[in-house]
């Protein structure tokens, strides 16, 4: 019977925390549901879920405005030139960067020689402006059908460990 009451306690308390980790947002994100975002690479616009469809996506976004943004673009560039392919681009994962901003890259935030596909928002700013996303960089986690699984805060480059099968990012320290 302790055991019992026990574990309910660890739960409600687990609950709790959860529920203070994203109380200081004007918003809850929308998990388990596709992203209404529109995006461009600069040629096409679709819907955010839509890109790369069918496979798990880490959507890195960051706003052209935010230093901590570019050095973590930058910090990727570096880690990228030094690894093969196969070392930076998990099997059944899409990575892509995403600027909050309408506007394509002109100011090279992102380098000539950036591994990843980077994408800006139709909406000038419509994802921060929903008012769940509140650091930049952050990581979206997306499955195959381009509901949100998971959002982190931070861009640190996981490592090809963390990316599991299931669309989810094993615990990594993203700061």
């Amino acid at each position: 019977m302790l055991d019992l009451l026990l574990l309910f306690m660890i739960s409600v308390s687990i609950i709790q925390i959860s529920r203070y980790a994203f109380s200081n947002r004007a918003s809850l994100p929308p998990f388990g549901r596709r992203l209404d975002l529109y995006v461009t690479d600069g040629i096409a616009k679709m819907p955010l879920a839509d890109v790369a469809a069918g496979s798990c996506r880490l959507v890195v976004v960051t706003s052209y405005s935010c230093p901590a943004g570019k050095a973590q673009a930058h910090s990727w560039a570096v880690a990228a030139a030094r690894m093969p392919a196969e070392a930076i681009d998990p099997s059944g994962w899409t990575v892509l960067w995403l600027a909050v901003e309408n506007v394509p890259d002109t100011v090279g935030y992102f380098g000539t020689a950036f591994h990843w596909p980077v994408y800006y928002s139709v909406v000038n700013h419509q994802l921060n402006n929903a008012g769940w996303l509140t650091a930049f960089p952050s990581q979206l986690v997306l499955d195959g059908d381009g509901n949100l699984i998971q959002l982190r805060e931070g861009g640190r480059m996981p490592q090809r460990a963390h990316f599991a099968q299931d669309c989810t990012l094993l615990d990594t320290d993203t700061r």
